[in-house]
């Protein structure tokens, strides 16, 4: 009988541990090959640099990577295991990466990047719909002008969840003059024309058409305080809200003064100038009573039920209307008249008392006035169709006795007055 010669322990061990190998898929004795690894998904904000990572790759056996080549679905381009790329606009990009080896060959991979708004930026849907607009005689601050009227609102739109802030102005606008510094603060110091061309940069920054065209620009240093404004309603850029989308976003299903609930009374009122405190608002707003001083981090109180802040106080928040006496009766889409001299500005302030702070206060300023208390909110939502623009020309009003062109206010030496819509 023929015999196979015997094998060590360790020999045997050896030839069976290869011989699983192989039937298992792990062939040693094919050479490695040459794979790309994109890594990801990634995930950012516009303006802020991403970091991608290629060292997941491997090379062919006996070899090494000699180049790294990335696509970042934008149209650019990078190289190096390692790269960073900031994105201008949100959306959701492919990203590829090619590798090629240093004995030859390639190999790709490829992955997704979502880019979105930063925080500060995020909007917040606000469906179509009706309220009553003003406040009724009881309500404890009620002005004249303030005439409760029902409003229907058959476009939904969308909301800035914060009032627009000083990072956020600077990446835009490359300046900031705010009065109280700080990156999470709003912005302050900003005429009504200095928020219409904040909101077209915005728009231009995210690709969206902007809502609003401006001719007869005139500048003094960084502010814009004179300008012809029409407003493209097919637009779905950024803009301003009208005052009575303001109201609506406000009040968010409330109908009390505050959106949280009815104003402490002192002697049967709420001060309109005095900075009495208020424990309502307390709860959801900055105001004189609360942060004398200047203004707060935007946030730093409670929304309202539709998660929108600072909607009472904190900085004016600039309207897109003229200012106007309400109508008699109901209104669908209001948008204020044509031309006029004063521009809404909504929410109180700071450096107001807490009447101004209601949900129906209504508080108006020439367009080209700045002042220490002056920010806004941004709004998007087209009104009308792509091809059935309706366009409303804003003529900014001449003032006599001012210097400079025609309709332009100069900012005064201190604090201006905060002039009421009585009677207007």
């Amino acid at each position: 009988m023929r015999t196979w010669p015997r094998l060590s322990s360790g020999v045997l061990g050896l030839f069976l541990a290869l011989l699983a190998s192989s039937c298992g898929g792990g062939n040693p004795f094919r050479p490695q090959l040459l794979r790309a690894h994109a890594g990801g998904p990634y995930a950012g904000t516009y303006g802020v640099p991403i970091a991608f990572d290629g060292r997941g790759s491997t090379p062919s056996s006996g070899g090494r990577i000699a180049s790294y080549v990335w696509s970042f679905g934008d149209g650019a381009w990078g190289t190096g295991a390692t790269p960073s790329h900031a994105y201008l606009r949100p959306g959701t990009y492919r990203v590829a990466l090619t590798v090629a080896g240093s004995g030859g060959g390639a190999s790709s991979d490829s992955t997704t990047a979502a880019v979105d708004v930063p925080a500060a930026d995020r909007m917040v849907a606000v469906p179509a719909g009706g309220f009553f607009m003003g406040s009724p005689p009881g309500e404890t601050g009620h002005d004249t002008s303030e005439t409760r009227h029902l409003v229907t609102l058959t476009h939904p739109f969308s909301l800035g969840r914060y009032e627009v802030t000083q990072e956020r102005w600077q990446a835009l606008m490359g300046w900031n003059e705010s009065d109280f510094s700080g990156a999470d603060r709003p912005v302050d110091e900003v005429t009504w024309y200095d928020a219409v061309d904040f909101c077209n940069r915005r728009s231009a920054a995210e690709g969206l058409p902007p809502a609003y065209a401006l001719s007869g620009v005139y500048r003094s240093g960084n502010h814009i305080l004179l300008a012809q404004v029409a407003w493209d309603r097919s637009a779905d850029g950024y803009r301003l809200p009208t005052e009575a989308e303001w109201e609506y976003a406000c009040r968010a299903g409330s109908t009390t003064a505050f959106a949280n609930g009815g104003a402490m009374v002192w002697a049967g009122r709420i001060a309109p100038e005095g900075c009495w405190s208020d424990s309502v608002l307390d709860a959801i707003g900055w105001y004189c009573g609360d942060a004398p001083g200047g203004t707060r981090p935007v946030g730093g109180k409670a929304a309202n039920a539709w998660g929108l802040y600072d909607m009472h106080g904190n900085v004016w928040e600039w309207c897109w209307d003229w200012a106007w006496a309400y109508p008699p009766g109901a209104a669908t889409d209001p948008t204020g008249p044509d031309t006029g001299e004063f521009r809404v500005r909504r929410s109180g302030a700071w450096d107001r008392g807490s009447s101004a702070c209601r949900s129906a206060s209504r508080y108006y300023g020439a367009p080209g006035f700045h002042y220490v208390a002056y920010g806004l909110r941004v709004a998007r939502g087209a009104w009308a169709p792509p091809g059935a623009a309706r366009r409303e020309a804003a003529r900014a009003a001449p003032r006599p006795g001012l210097a400079g062109p025609a309709g332009v206010q100069r900012r005064a030496a201190g604090p201006s007055r905060v002039r009421r819509t009585s009677g207007v």
